[in-house]
Protein backbone atom coordinates (compact mmCIF):
# COMPACT_ATOMS: atom_id res chain seq x y z
CA UNK A 1 0.00 0.00 0.00
CA UNK A 2 1.48 3.32 -1.04
CA UNK A 3 4.94 1.25 -2.17
CA UNK A 4 4.71 0.06 2.06
CA UNK A 5 5.10 -4.02 1.53
CA UNK A 6 3.06 -5.47 4.58
CA UNK A 7 3.42 -9.04 5.39
CA UNK A 8 -0.34 -9.80 5.01
CA UNK A 9 -0.66 -14.07 5.21
CA UNK A 10 -2.94 -14.46 8.12
CA UNK A 11 -3.95 -11.01 8.84
CA UNK A 12 -5.73 -8.34 7.18
CA UNK A 13 -4.55 -4.79 6.15
CA UNK A 14 -7.05 -1.67 6.38
CA UNK A 15 -6.35 1.22 4.22
CA UNK A 16 -7.87 3.87 2.59
CA UNK A 17 -9.28 3.05 -0.68
CA UNK A 18 -9.78 6.34 -1.46
CA UNK A 19 -6.69 8.27 -1.05
CA UNK A 20 -4.14 5.08 -1.00
CA UNK A 21 -3.15 3.03 -3.75
CA UNK A 22 -2.35 -1.14 -3.55
CA UNK A 23 -1.05 -3.40 -5.85
CA UNK A 24 0.96 -7.22 -5.81
CA UNK A 25 4.35 -7.59 -6.24
CA UNK A 26 5.80 -10.14 -9.23
CA UNK A 27 5.81 -13.69 -7.49
CA UNK A 28 6.46 -17.14 -9.04
CA UNK A 29 3.23 -19.62 -9.04
CA UNK A 30 -0.17 -18.03 -8.11
CA UNK A 31 -1.58 -15.67 -5.75
CA UNK A 32 -5.00 -14.52 -4.50
CA UNK A 33 -5.79 -11.52 -2.52
CA UNK A 34 -9.18 -10.26 -1.20
CA UNK A 35 -9.91 -7.10 -0.96
CA UNK A 36 -13.92 -5.64 -0.29
CA UNK A 37 -15.31 -2.08 -0.14
CA UNK A 38 -16.94 -1.21 2.78
CA UNK A 39 -18.81 2.27 2.68
CA UNK A 40 -18.63 4.76 5.69
CA UNK A 41 -21.46 4.43 7.62
CA UNK A 42 -24.10 7.66 6.96
CA UNK A 43 -25.71 8.95 10.20
CA UNK A 44 -27.83 10.60 8.20
CA UNK A 45 -31.63 10.41 8.82
CA UNK A 46 -32.74 8.37 5.34
CA UNK A 47 -36.69 8.89 5.75
CA UNK A 48 -35.87 12.76 5.77
CA UNK A 49 -34.18 12.21 2.78
CA UNK A 50 -35.50 11.97 -0.65
CA UNK A 51 -34.54 9.22 -2.95
CA UNK A 52 -31.64 10.20 -5.16
CA UNK A 53 -31.39 8.39 -9.20
CA UNK A 54 -29.46 5.26 -7.74
CA UNK A 55 -31.81 4.63 -4.44
CA UNK A 56 -34.99 5.21 -6.91
CA UNK A 57 -34.02 3.62 -10.01
CA UNK A 58 -33.04 0.21 -7.27
CA UNK A 59 -36.63 0.38 -5.64
CA UNK A 60 -38.29 -0.31 -9.04
CA UNK A 61 -35.51 -3.17 -10.67
CA UNK A 62 -35.87 -4.47 -6.79
CA UNK A 63 -39.93 -4.34 -7.15
CA UNK A 64 -40.22 -6.56 -10.05
CA UNK A 65 -36.97 -8.64 -8.55
CA UNK A 66 -39.36 -10.07 -5.78
CA UNK A 67 -42.23 -10.99 -8.24
CA UNK A 68 -39.56 -14.02 -9.66
CA UNK A 69 -38.93 -15.16 -5.87
CA UNK A 70 -41.95 -15.38 -4.02
CA UNK A 71 -40.89 -17.37 -1.40
CA UNK A 72 -38.09 -14.43 -0.50
CA UNK A 73 -38.77 -11.03 1.16
CA UNK A 74 -38.42 -7.78 -0.78
CA UNK A 75 -34.73 -7.21 -0.82
CA UNK A 76 -33.61 -4.45 1.34
CA UNK A 77 -30.76 -2.42 1.19
CA UNK A 78 -28.92 1.04 2.59
CA UNK A 79 -30.24 4.17 0.70
CA UNK A 80 -27.84 6.68 -0.25
CA UNK A 81 -24.71 3.84 -0.32
CA UNK A 82 -23.56 1.68 -2.58
CA UNK A 83 -25.60 -0.67 -2.22
CA UNK A 84 -28.25 0.80 -5.03
CA UNK A 85 -25.53 1.15 -7.37
CA UNK A 86 -25.05 -2.69 -6.93
CA UNK A 87 -28.39 -3.43 -7.29
CA UNK A 88 -28.72 -1.73 -10.88
CA UNK A 89 -25.66 -3.63 -11.90
CA UNK A 90 -27.06 -7.18 -11.49
CA UNK A 91 -31.07 -6.94 -11.92
CA UNK A 92 -31.63 -4.46 -14.61
CA UNK A 93 -33.94 -6.53 -16.91
CA UNK A 94 -33.02 -4.18 -19.84
CA UNK A 95 -29.69 -4.66 -19.85
CA UNK A 96 -28.86 -7.53 -18.12
CA UNK A 97 -26.69 -8.73 -15.46
CA UNK A 98 -23.53 -6.70 -15.83
CA UNK A 99 -21.28 -9.95 -14.87
CA UNK A 100 -22.81 -11.88 -17.37
CA UNK A 101 -21.17 -11.90 -20.70
CA UNK A 102 -21.94 -12.88 -24.19
CA UNK A 103 -19.15 -14.66 -26.41
CA UNK A 104 -18.57 -11.62 -28.67
CA UNK A 105 -17.60 -9.80 -25.43
CA UNK A 106 -15.77 -12.00 -23.98
CA UNK A 107 -13.70 -12.95 -27.10
CA UNK A 108 -12.87 -9.09 -27.32
CA UNK A 109 -11.54 -8.84 -23.71
CA UNK A 110 -9.57 -11.65 -24.32
CA UNK A 111 -8.40 -11.25 -27.99
CA UNK A 112 -9.77 -14.33 -28.64
CA UNK A 113 -11.26 -15.02 -32.12
CA UNK A 114 -11.48 -18.67 -32.48
CA UNK A 115 -13.95 -20.66 -32.97
CA UNK A 116 -13.02 -22.95 -29.66
CA UNK A 117 -12.74 -19.72 -27.63
CA UNK A 118 -14.77 -19.02 -24.48
CA UNK A 119 -18.23 -19.02 -24.82
CA UNK A 120 -19.07 -16.13 -22.83
CA UNK A 121 -20.24 -16.46 -19.00
CA UNK A 122 -23.70 -16.89 -17.60
CA UNK A 123 -25.68 -18.41 -15.08
CA UNK A 124 -28.25 -20.08 -16.39
CA UNK A 125 -27.79 -23.88 -16.30
CA UNK A 126 -25.39 -23.56 -13.55
CA UNK A 127 -27.01 -25.85 -10.51
CA UNK A 128 -24.75 -24.39 -7.84
CA UNK A 129 -23.19 -20.97 -7.24
CA UNK A 130 -20.11 -19.75 -4.81
CA UNK A 131 -20.98 -16.33 -4.10
CA UNK A 132 -17.75 -15.04 -2.19
CA UNK A 133 -18.08 -11.45 -0.65
CA UNK A 134 -22.01 -11.93 -1.04
CA UNK A 135 -22.45 -8.29 -0.10
CA UNK A 136 -26.39 -7.94 0.72
CA UNK A 137 -27.30 -10.97 -1.35
CA UNK A 138 -28.09 -9.11 -4.67
CA UNK A 139 -26.05 -11.94 -7.07
CA UNK A 140 -27.14 -14.90 -4.83
CA UNK A 141 -30.70 -13.70 -5.43
CA UNK A 142 -29.94 -13.06 -8.92
CA UNK A 143 -28.49 -16.97 -9.63
CA UNK A 144 -31.70 -18.09 -7.88
CA UNK A 145 -34.01 -15.95 -10.07
CA UNK A 146 -32.71 -17.56 -13.32
CA UNK A 147 -32.87 -21.27 -11.96
CA UNK A 148 -29.79 -21.98 -9.89
CA UNK A 149 -30.53 -24.46 -7.06
CA UNK A 150 -28.52 -24.01 -4.62
CA UNK A 151 -26.58 -20.44 -3.43
CA UNK A 152 -23.53 -20.74 -0.85
CA UNK A 153 -22.84 -16.84 0.43
CA UNK A 154 -19.59 -15.91 2.05
CA UNK A 155 -19.81 -12.23 3.42
CA UNK A 156 -16.69 -11.03 6.04
CA UNK A 157 -18.28 -7.33 6.71
CA UNK A 158 -21.15 -7.71 9.46
CA UNK A 159 -23.54 -4.99 8.74
CA UNK A 160 -23.40 -6.70 4.91
CA UNK A 161 -23.58 -10.20 6.74
CA UNK A 162 -26.87 -8.65 8.39
CA UNK A 163 -28.51 -7.46 5.33
CA UNK A 164 -27.82 -10.89 3.84
CA UNK A 165 -29.25 -12.96 6.17
CA UNK A 166 -32.22 -10.73 6.04
CA UNK A 167 -31.80 -10.54 2.02
CA UNK A 168 -31.96 -14.78 2.07
CA UNK A 169 -34.27 -15.08 4.79
CA UNK A 170 -35.85 -17.78 2.62
CA UNK A 171 -39.16 -19.80 3.47
CA UNK A 172 -39.12 -22.92 5.33
CA UNK A 173 -39.30 -24.93 1.93
CA UNK A 174 -36.40 -22.97 0.68
CA UNK A 175 -33.84 -23.34 3.14
CA UNK A 176 -32.00 -26.36 1.72
CA UNK A 177 -30.58 -24.11 -1.43
CA UNK A 178 -29.20 -21.23 0.75
CA UNK A 179 -26.28 -21.21 3.18
CA UNK A 180 -24.71 -18.24 4.52
CA UNK A 181 -21.16 -17.84 6.15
Amino acid sequence: VDSNSYNIRYEALKFDGWKQMHSTAKTRGERFSLVWFTPERRLDDASTQELNFEDTKAETLINTHVLLLPNFPILRFRHNSTDALVINEILDINQGCTYELSPGSWNSMTKKNTEKSQPGFTLKGHKVVLDIGAHIGIFSRYALSVGCEKIIAYEPESENLALLKLNLNYSVGAKKNVEIH
